[in-house]
């Protein structure tokens, strides 16, 4: 209870503070409500005797290691798919289903290389895998960064989707085995459910975040691609 109010609380306030105002009632209560709830949270799994998520395990440097990562991997991914499928539709004029279609390299590399992913983490250890596939995100999400524009091609794009899909592969496959390596056998529920919590809360606040900015940003006007120049009629000059 404390935890899903207190998320919900705050997530209701980034997503209504661009479109109602920062300083308006319900957004304000919602941001300072929702920290409060996450505050009593943290609070509990400390002194409680048997919390749902017991704080003390994140004294361990490989389970906190671990977690964090986790949330920064899906901090990354979910708020750039969900920018680039914003990108794709608004801006370069894709459907729904081709900017789906096109974000494949990306979403479904991990079928192809979480296998290695996952033969690699039995030879040399999960903590490099992880190490080089946060990397690999990172790196395709600067390229895609630096190459889009208003009129970017999709084979410039590709490159950025493929680099982010294999580092996002690597990752997945051993993350989970460092998850529960971290704790007690009889603690691995608690690990494995917490790691989940947290992917899946960084990806919602990622997505509100984005959905924000994108809302307080002000609108430009850009100018017209070489394909929009083509396409506008030339205005007929009506004699005086």
């Amino acid at each position: 209870m404390l935890a899903s109010g207190g998320l919900f609380g705050i997530v209701y306030g980034l997503v209504r503070g661009p479109a109602d105002g920062w300083t308006v009632a319900p957004v304000l209560f919602g941001l300072v409500a929702g920290a409060a709830l996450l505050a009593g949270f943290v609070l509990h799994g400390v002194r409680a005797a048997n919390p749902m998520l017991p704080m003390r395990l994140f004294r361990s440097r490989a389970f906190a290691g671990i977690n964090a990562a986790s949330m920064l991997m899906f901090l990354g991914m979910f708020g750039s798919i969900f920018l680039l499928s914003q990108y794709m539709q608004g801006v370069l004029g894709y459907s729904p289903t081709e900017a789906g279609l096109r974000m494949l390299p990306w979403t479904g590399m991990p079928m192809l290389v979480a296998p290695i992913a996952g033969i690699l983490s039995d030879r040399i250890g999960g903590r490099p895998v992880v190490a080089t596939g946060l990397f690999l995100q990172a790196a395709g999400l600067g390229y895609l960064g630096y190459v889009v524009t208003t009129d970017v091609s999709y084979t410039a794009q590709l490159p950025g989707l493929i680099i982010s899909g294999i580092g996002m592969a690597l990752f997945f496959a051993p993350a989970s085995h460092l998850v529960m390596s971290s704790v007690r056998p009889t603690e691995q529920g608690m690990a494995s459910g917490a790691n989940n919590a947290l992917r899946e809360v960084g990806g919602a606040a990622v997505v509100a975040l984005a959905g924000a900015a994108a809302l307080a940003i002000p609108r430009r006007t850009f100018a017209p691609t070489p394909t929009e120049q083509a396409q506008t009629p030339t205005p007929r000059k009506v004699p005086a």
